[in-house]
């Protein structure tokens, strides 16, 4: 299994942040 790209953690941080706000 390839690991994760770092755009793919950014969007996962991204999401996370806005799950977070709402």
């Amino acid at each position: 299994m390839h690991e994760l790209d770092p755009l793919n953690w950014k969007i996962l941080d991204l999401v996370s942040k806005m799950n977070m706000s709402s």
